[in-house]
C-alpha cells in the first residue's frame, strides 16, 4: 500500500504536531506501506544433494545432479510477490527452482516453479507470484543445477509486510 497522496489535516506553522499524525506516520513506516521491499535470500543451504561447491562465494555445480534446498524465512503474513535467481548456465542445460511449503504434519506442497531455457550465459530466472507466509509452516527453495559448471550467484524476493 503506498503512502497517502493527500493530507490528513492542514496546519499553520504555530500548530503543534498531533499525536494521531505521528502515530499515522509510524504505522505507515512500520507497516511497510512504502512499496515492495527487495530482500536477499541467503543461499546457505540447509540441505545439499550431490557435491556442489562454494567457489569465491558462489555455488558451483560439480555434477549435473547437484541440488540445493535453501530455507526461505520471513515473518508470518509477509507476501512474496516475486522471486529471482541470478545464475550462470552452460548451454544445453536447464537450471530450475521451486518454492515449496512444508506443513507441520510433513505435507510438502509445490507453490511456484521456474525453469530457464537451454541457452548459455548469465541470467535472471524470475517468477511473479502471490504467496503469503503462513503460521506453522516452513518454506524453502529447491534449486536444481543442470550441468557441472552451472553457478548460482544469489536469490532475492520482492515482499510486502
Amino acid at each position: 500500500m503506498p503512502l497517502p497522496l493527500t493530507r490528513n489535516r492542514n496546519r499553520s506553522s504555530s500548530d503543534p504536531v498531533a499525536s494521531a499524525d505521528i502515530n499515522d506516520i509510524d504505522d505507515m513506516i512500520i507497516g511497510g506501506r512504502h512499496g515492495a521491499l527487495i530482500v536477499p535470500i541467503s543461499c546457505i543451504a540447509a540441505y545439499v544433494s550431490g557435491s556442489p561447491a562454494v567457489v569465491s562465494g558462489v555455488w558451483v555445480a560439480t555434477t549435473g545432479s547437484d541440488n540445493l534446498q535453501v530455507p526461505v524465512v520471513f515473518p508470518v503474513g509477509t507476501v512474496i510477490t516475486q522471486m529471482r535467481g541470478y545464475v550462470m548456465q552452460d548451454a544445453a542445460t536447464v537450471i530450475s527452482w521451486e518454492l515449496r511449503e512444508v506443513q507441520a504434519d510433513g505435507t510438502n506442497t509445490l507453490l511456484e516453479s521456474h525453469a530457464g531455457n537451454a541457452t548459455s550465459g548469465n541470467k535472471i530466472l524470475s517468477t511473479s507470484m502471490s504467496v503469503t507466509i503462513a503460521e506453522g509452516r516452513s518454506y524453502y527453495l529447491d534449486f536444481d543445477f543442470g550441468k557441472s559448471g552451472d553457478s548460482l550467484y544469489f536469490f532475492d524476493a520482492s515482499i510486502y509486510k
